[in-house]
């Protein structure tokens, strides 16, 4: 059983522990990073900023001060300088910096990611890793001299982390990234290895490895020192390159190594939160205390505008305000007249999804103010306290709270696919339904009828994952149905007058009800209809056959005089309880019961076209409804019941609120919201971006790790949490919130906490940061440039597909006369030699017009001016270059009888580029499916589908035409590339095309990552996390893939020499796995013309 803490004892926890680690972060602060080490000094990270202490630890100085990030810091050899990554230009560059401190200068200007690594033993060079001349999910070293220029690049086809020896004749590095940053103990196929390069052979020494992960190498002298989890926490280990002696140095046992470098007498590694220093002449390993006196200012209660943080809304009865769920707060904001209201004022508390009461006297809203979720309900003007009530024994997350019309009872989801309501004056709960068939949570719709006895449900079909609609009894708790189950249903809205039940349904969704599965994408676009169910056995045909006649029953005049309006104070958000226009109370008339007898006979179609309707609701003359059409903007529509015209309300709206009278709508468009009637007219909008609520980050970072927690605790898909004690985790990891000065800090926690479940799909991202420095767009021209006779020669010019957007080269467009071989002279009037860092000059260019001069002469003496427009990335263009050549390559070797095809994922763009790919080459007698670097989406059914087809039956017509059925059919030998960065969708499907015994696998075992992440509620601050929800299981029920990977029939690395040398071995290898199957394969003979029989 899981603890459950209030929000007061989960701040106490944080701030006054009594635990050993509580202990220990008194003697100096916690959550120090990536600490790089001199003779006399080390620098680290705190609070996203650099600081500077003495090698025995003490009082830190902070170095840096920028909104940006800053990290990565290596120290020089001199111990002079301090080389880092910063965020000052909107972009990750290079800068160099005096270890007193100082203005930072920068080195690099690409708008790729530029990551310090190390220093050139020389002292002159910094070592970084960049995705800049990426195409795939690969990053490559560079060095760039400390006086600026050109950074120029290793050789090494793929490098992540690295480090110098010494000589600067070998490097130690990593070929491919860390996968253990939320993932602790993993071991699937990007466990990384460490290989040692030689400059002069291109030849790789390898530190002994196993299926663990190895990393942050740093050298002393011949030793190589990594950070290992092979005895499952990170420890530190070296390696001798001389002798081949491998030894484990530390034996920590609780926290793992993060971060590590040396200098020449020692190693420095961060772990626990705090820097400890190894020192091999002596043996010994000691922890700094380190005291970081920081400003905090990012910690520090401040006021702002909730602009971004609005999630949720609702409309009061009369329309004249609006609560709005914003940055944890809850807030009523005028429609006109008056001033906005905070309900809770209440940071350090997750206050969301509010619902103004039908009569306007209350507002639910949903709070973890106890440490778990309740149901609160206060008066709107928040004149007396809130009353909680417990909506569930053991705690969870709820969904969509509802009122009854009569303002006595609250329905609402949970996590778990229930529905349930909560009558407000017990507080006694009872459940309508439960329901399954969904990987994430199932949200179902309901409603109340008019007069609050029924509810009509949704319920979904765990077997057929389609949604039917039920009807609930409130007085008995009897359940009835309304739909069969034959189509999938939902959105129910009962009529003003209680006569009519509206709801939507599909007929042709069944295809796309799973949506993991790519053959969801690749089926029709559903559509939808709307009908209406006529509740009573003697209720009217809504739209029965009319006709005019030639004379009309004369009915009695009504005598009763209209009643005069009476205005509502501006400021006041509803009329009086019970109060009607005239001001006497007026008694409402009881809606008719329902007949379930006979009801799915009494279901008929509303007269409005097809589409893809959703969120019905009713007006006092009609329907509300939103239109979605696939690929456009969402429409508002409504259909008057007695003039049987549907008409548009508004365009561009992703969700509306009906208000209890039926009379003015809060929508939702384009990140606004505004009120206005059911006609789309009186249309205000409010002014909610301008509401501040007061934010206390030190009270908000405790709520956001819990929360953090609980949802690992709610939504992870093993209930046994992979056998870890979670409970043990949060005392383990929340007293460090005691140590955090800026949301970056919290990240560091939240992802070692996440981290302990050994599990993939486990992410943080977002969050409240200071704002960055936006910077200029820098801008590229799509080639490649060598230093050739003191200027910048193109060497390579990268051809696109000028009509896509995604593929515009600027030096191929039309009318630019730019070749291989020309020198760039100058840019917008700025001479360019070889000396200058060529990106420098495209700063804020990016999607401009920019007027080069190119000469075929280094001299210029035939210079030229174009005018191009340059680009923000190259990516796209670099990976087709890419994709090409391999084609290339496969058509040479295998005299062009091999197809072959390359997906970059298994989502759209990966099904759009085997669709464009498989049946242009139908032609070809084998194929390669080429998914390395393959970064998943869906599950690949639909691949192995159409890879799995045989021939049924052939067509011919008179012309001797062969075609067959199915005609996209390939029958030769298949074989698939595949390696440790694809994974997700990536991992499934060469799992999928071993398990239909479809072909080859080639390459290196994938990455392990084969669950799956859904929906999930997001942080208070705007921070998400994610769990992973659901899992793959063999047929057999046995879990699969996950941290193990799918392992290649023949394993091929890419080992630097050979791919310097321009081969392939994995794509070569595939080629001759096909040319071979072709060899043993007999030729299948194909029907030709014979006369059919006489007849």
């Amino acid at each position: 059983m899981f603890m459950r803490f209030s929000a007061l004892a989960v701040a106490a926890l944080v701030a006054g522990a009594g635990t050993s680690l509580a202990q220990d972060v008194s003697e100096g602060t916690l959550l120090l990073q990536q600490p790089a080490i001199s003779k006399q000094h080390i620098v680290f990270v705190y609070a996203r900023d650099l600081w500077v202490v003495s090698r025995k630890g003490g009082e830190a100085r902070r170095l840096t001060s920028s909104s940006g990030a800053e990290f990565a810091p290596r120290i020089s050899p001199s111990g002079r300088y301090v080389a880092f990554t910063g965020e000052y230009d909107g972009n990750m560059d290079v800068y160099l910096m005096l270890i007193e401190g100082g203005v930072p200068k920068r080195l690099t200007w690409n708008p790729g990611f530029d990551i310090v690594r190390d220093w050139h033993p020389d002292g002159k060079r910094v070592l970084f890793v960049s995705d800049r001349a990426a195409g795939t999910r690969v990053t490559h070293l560079y060095q760039v001299g400390v006086g600026g220029g050109m950074p120029k690049a290793l050789p090494i086809p793929r490098a992540a982390r690295a480090a110098w020896h010494k000589s600067g004749a070998r490097l130690a590095y990593t070929p491919f990234n860390d996968a253990f940053r939320t993932w602790k103990r993993y071991r699937g196929g990007r466990t990384t290895p460490i290989w040692i390069y030689d400059v002069a052979t291109h030849e790789v020494q390898k530190v002994p490895h196993v299926n663990a992960s190895d990393s942050f190498p740093c050298w002393i002298d011949d030793t190589v020192y990594f950070a290992s989890d092979r005895d499952d926490r990170m420890n530190l280990w070296s390696f001798d390159s001389a002798t081949g002696d491998l030894n484990q140095v530390t034996k920590l046992k609780h926290f793992d190594i993060r971060h590590m470098s040396s200098c020449r007498d020692a190693v420095v590694f961060s772990q626990g939160g705090a820097l400890h220093v190894h020192e091999p002449a002596s043996g010994k390993t000691t922890r700094l205390r380190i005291r970081v006196r920081s400003d905090g200012l990012a910690a520090v209660p401040r006021w702002q505008s909730v602009k971004g943080h609005v999630r949720s809304g609702s409309v009061a009865p009369n329309g004249k305000r609006v609560v709005f769920a914003a940055r944890g707060e809850i807030i009523t904001v005028p429609r006109q007249h008056g001033h906005a209201r905070n309900l809770t004022n209440s940071s350090g508390v997750h206050d969301r999804s509010p619902v103004w009461s039908p009569d306007g006297e209350s507002i639910a809203w949903l709070s973890d103010a106890s440490g778990e979720y309740q149901l609160m309900v206060r008066d709107h003007k928040g004149s007396a306290p809130a009353k909680s009530y417990r909506l569930h024994a053991e705690g969870s997350f709820y969904y969509d709270p509802v009122w009854s019309p009569d303002g006595k009872h609250v329905m609402y989801l949970d996590k778990a696919g229930g529905r349930s309501f909560v009558t407000l004056e017990t507080g006694k709960v009872r459940q309508v339904s439960r329901s399954k068939g969904s990987l994430g949570v199932v949200r179902v719709d309901g409603v109340w009828s008019p007069d609050s006895k029924w509810i009509c449900f949704g319920e979904r079909n765990p077997r057929t994952a389609y949604d039917r609609l039920l009807l609930f009894e409130v007085a008995t708790g009897k359940r009835h149905a309304l739909t069969d189950g034959f189509a999938d249903t939902g959105s129910p809205a009962f009529s003003a007058d209680g006569k009519l039940l509206f709801f939507v349904a599909s007929i042709d969704n069944g295809p796309r009800q799973f949506g993991l599965d790519m053959s969801a994408s690749a089926s029709r676009n559903w559509r939808s209809s709307i009908y209406a169910a006529v509740l009573k056995k003697d209720g009217k045909h809504p739209f029965g056959a009319r006709s005019d006649e030639g004379f009309a029953k004369k009915e009695k005049a009504d005598k009763k005089k209209a009643a005069p309006k009476v205005e509502i104070a501006a400021d006041d958000a509803v009329a009086k309880k019970g109060s009607t226009e005239d001001g006497n109370a007026k008694k409402k008339s009881e809606p008719p019961s329902i007949d379930v007898d006979g009801l799915d006979q009494r279901i008929v179609a509303v007269p409005v076209g097809s589409g893809r309707y959703n969120q019905l609701a009713c007006t006092d003359k009609g329907l509300l409804y939103l239109d979605s059409p696939a690929g456009s903007a969402p429409v508002l529509k409504s259909f008057d019941l007695s003039k049987r015209k549907e008409t548009t309300v508004g365009s561009g709206i992703s969700a509306f609120d009906l208000s209890a009278d039926r009379k003015t709508l809060l929508v939702v468009s384009r990140g606004s919201f505004a009120v206005m009637n059911t006609m789309g007219k009186e249309k205000k909008t409010l002014p909610i971006d301008g509401v501040r609520v007061r934010v206390d980050p030190a009270k908000e970072w405790p709520q956001l790790l819990r929360e953090v927690w609980r949802i690992q605790r709610d939504y992870f898909y093993d209930r046994n949490m992979h056998g870890v004690d979670w409970n043990k985790m949060w005392d383990r990891w929340s007293p460090f919130v005691a140590h955090v000065r800026h949301r970056a800090d919290l990240d560091v926690i939240i992802a070692e906490l996440i981290g302990e479940l050994c599990c993939g799909h486990e992410y943080v991202s977002g969050g409240e940061f200071p704002k960055k420095p936006e910077g200029v767009g820098v801008g590229l021209l799509g080639a490649d440039f060598v230093q050739e006779n003191g200027r910048h020669k193109i060497s390579r010019i990268y051809r696109g597909q000028n009509w896509n957007p995604s593929l515009r080269a600027p030096l191929t467009s039309p009318g630019v006369d730019a070749n291989v071989g020309d020198y760039l002279m100058s840019v917008d009037g700025r001479e360019v030699t070889g000396r200058d860092n060529l990106f420098a000059f495209f700063e804020n260019t990016a999607g401009r017009q920019v007027e080069l001069e190119l000469a075929g002469k280094a001299d210029g003496s035939d210079k030229r001016s174009v005018v191009v427009e340059a680009i923000s990335s190259e990516r796209t263009l670099r990976q087709r270059s890419w994709i090409e050549a391999c084609r290339k390559r496969v058509a040479e070797k295998s005299n062009g009888r091999v197809a072959y095809i390359y997906m970059p994922n298994t989502g759209s763009a990966g099904m759009a580029a085997f669709d464009r790919d498989y049946y242009s080459q139908l032609d070809k007698e084998a194929l390669i499916i080429d998914e390395r670097f393959n970064g998943g989406g869906k599950v690949a059914d639909y691949v192995i589908d159409v890879l799995s087809r045989n021939v049924m039956c052939y067509w011919m017509n008179r012309e001797e035409w062969l075609g067959r059925t199915p005609f996209g059919t390939f029958e030769g030998p298949k074989v698939m590339i595949m390696n440790e960065m694809a994974g997700s969708g990536g991992d499934a499907m060469p799992w999928l095309f071993r398990q239909q015994g479809l072909g080859l696998l080639v390459g290196t075992r994938t990455w392990g990552g084969l669950v799956g992440i859904s929906g999930y509620p997001p942080l208070m601050d705007g921070g998400r996390v994610t769990a992973a929800s659901f899992g793959v299981m063999d047929r057999d029920g046995n879990w699969a893939v996950e941290n193990t990977g799918v392992p290649p029939d023949y394993e091929v690395v890419q080992y630097p020499k050979p791919v310097i040398e321009g081969q392939d071995p994995q794509l070569d290898k595939a080629i001759e796995l096909c040319l071979q199957g072709l060899a043993k394969r007999k030729n299948k003979k194909l029907p030709g013309y014979k006369p059919p029989k006489k007849r």
